[in-house]
């Protein structure tokens, strides 16, 4: 009977710990965000783009990743990068230096294949974070973003009409 009761015991734990639900992604404090949007010839957000992030003094790639369904990239910094870096679209069109410095920004940059178009002005943005389940945005180490927190330019955030924290009110 101690031997079924031991058995059914350990089983239970063995199916607790291997069925704990994921309570989600902490993310550090995050230095910078270098993002953007990209758009095609009939100014559409474009998505599968390859955009790299690289490092102007060492002239070669630091970061790259492809914009998503919506055409944003994001690159995030953890002490990575900082100084003069530049961006770059499908392995061909470059930025000038962009002078990255500030901690807690984000810097946009968004690019458009229409004719002399090309880079937009380069935009400065507070970074805050969003948990994954939340549809407010926090300030770094509010209350809320114990379970999950992601890093995210403010301006995205009042892009897709987002409101603030009651709590924190980044």
């Amino acid at each position: 009977m101690k031997k079924i009761l031991f058995t059914s015991f350990l089983l239970i734990f063995i199916l607790l710990l291997t069925h704990t639900p994921h309570a989600g992604t902490v993310y550090p404090l995050c230095d910078y965000i270098v993002w953007g949007q990209i758009y095609n010839y009939q100014g559409i957000p474009c998505p599968n783009v390859e955009v790299i992030l690289d490092r102007a003094q060492l002239g070669k790639p630091v970061l790259s990743c492809y914009t998503n369904k919506e055409g944003f990239y994001t690159f995030y910094s953890y002490g990575q990068f900082e100084g003069n870096i530049t961006i770059v679209v499908n392995r061909e069109v470059q930025t000038n230096f962009i002078k990255i410095g500030q901690k807690g920004i984000a810097y946009g940059l968004d690019y458009s294949y229409v004719k002399n178009k090309g880079f937009g002005e380069i935009y400065k943005s507070p970074i805050v974070y969003i948990t994954e389940t939340g549809d407010c945005y926090h300030k770094y180490g509010c209350q809320c973003l114990k379970e999950s927190c992601k890093p995210i330019p403010k301006l995205y955030c009042r892009l897709k009409s987002m409101p603030a924290c009651s709590i924190c009110k980044p």
